[in-house]
């Protein structure tokens, strides 16, 4: 096996082509590709990030991630009415940092709170109900399980939805 010059070793692709497995000598500086080395928080996914910085830390909660926006975008499309308040619950809770149920409680007076992390959002005054699943730490997330009338919401299990 021929051994590279030491000015070949300068870049880390050169060091990474001649290494003992590779048996031919690396490519002329010239046509290297460019490659770029991603930070740490491309390595890990967006859903762990949450653990990568210690969610037990009360200064620094992440901002919520809100799932299933069409489900609103569809139901204020039926119902005209109901189109800016969604629009501002999903605006708050967007920029909140939750960290438990007493955050949500100082901010929705009115929210309920179920087994598995449901919660009751009261939307235009109750006319409309909201179940969501929060999951706190380490995810920071919220998943919208049900959204209907005051009606529709007493013919189903809000927590089994």
């Amino acid at each position: 096996m021929r051994t590279p010059s030491t000015a070949r070793f300068l870049t880390p692709l050169h060091a990474i082509v001649t290494s003992p497995m590779v048996s031919r000598p690396p490519p002329q500086a010239s046509f290297l590709p460019v490659l770029r080395v991603p930070s740490w928080d491309r390595l890990i996914p967006f859903w762990d990030h949450a653990s990568v910085i210690d969610a037990r830390d009360a200064r620094s909660p992440l901002p919520l991630r809100i799932f299933n926006r069409a489900t609103l975008q569809e139901f204020w499309r039926k119902h005209r009415e109901a189109e800016q308040p969604l629009r501002a619950w999903h605006h708050e809770v967007e920029s909140a940092s939750w960290r438990g149920p007493a955050d949500i409680r100082e901010h929705y007076r009115t929210a309920d709170f179920l087994v598995n992390n449901r919660v009751i959002f009261d939307i235009r005054g109750n006319k409309y109900r909201l179940v969501a699943a929060v999951k706190y730490a380490p995810l920071f997330c919220i998943y919208v399980r049900f959204l209907g009338t005051h009606a529709e919401y007493d013919k189903i299990d809000a927590s089994a939805v």
